[in-house]
């Protein structure tokens, strides 16, 4: 509710989205088997980008940002866009749930930066292998995960849509903010 001096009240409910994404899920549970699944994703910027108050995701260097007006983030598999798709939507799903579970409702800022990278690194395998990490000294914070085109879930192989890796690393994000 504006004038045309003064901003009265604002309503989140007129600048945030809710979008879709099609991603593969493990069926069941904790199973190496991947399905295809239509989740949801809130508190979209309505940018038609994978971007909310919690996360932005930046993809692969050389790669299109995935970009969708009616934010129906609907790719085909292991193309560039649905893996950004797959990593928000993991992302997103664990921090509901820590805000739902841990915060009273608000998962802890700032927004982190999830980016994609396609390196694989000595620092989590001696022979160098996929790998994510969150750096927690950045601003905006971030968290950095490879992949190696591989295809085991829950391996370390296919980090890009396992949400062990990603929620992992949200872990150290909420003991940064807590401990």
């Amino acid at each position: 509710i504006a004038d045309d001096t003064h901003v009265i009240d604002v309503s989140r409910q007129f600048f945030d989205a809710v979008g879709e994404a099609s991603i593969s899920v493990e069926t069941p549970l904790n199973s190496t088997t991947l399905t295809q699944e239509s989740v949801q994703l809130s508190d979209l910027t309505n940018e038609g980008l994978l971007c909310n108050p919690r996360f932005v995701v930046m993809p692969l260097s050389g790669t299109a940002r995935a970009n969708i007006a009616a934010l129906k983030f609907d790719f085909p598999q292991n193309t560039p866009e649905y893996y950004q798709a797959s990593v928000f939507a993991n992302a997103d799903a664990h921090a509901q749930w820590i805000a739902n579970t841990l915060s009273g409702g608000v998962f802890p800022g700032p927004q982190i930066t999830i980016s994609m990278q396609d390196w694989m690194s000595t620092a989590c395998y001696p022979n160098g292998g996929p790998c994510s990490f969150y750096a927690l000294g950045r601003n905006p914070p971030a968290i950095f995960i490879s992949n190696n085109g591989g295809t085991g879930v829950g391996s370390g192989d296919r980090l890009w849509l396992d949400p062990e890796a990603v929620s992992h690393e949200i872990g150290h994000h909420i003991v940064g903010k807590y401990v």
